[in-house]
């Protein structure tokens, strides 16, 4: 299996970590979550996009 690196990176030293950014703000949703809750939890986003 061929490496997705470039090969300078495969033979470059140790690099310092890079930055984490977070992009994006989610949260898995419970599986065991009802019909009931999930529209609830819907009904609570699309008024507090609303609100803005």
């Amino acid at each position: 299996m061929q490496s997705v690196c470039p090969r300078a990176w495969r033979n470059a030293p140790e690099r310092t970590s890079m930055t984490k950014i977070k992009f994006i703000d989610a949260r898995i949703a419970d599986p065991d979550e009802d019909e009931f809750a999930l529209k609830r939890r819907f009904e609570w986003h699309l008024r507090k996009l609303r609100a803005l």
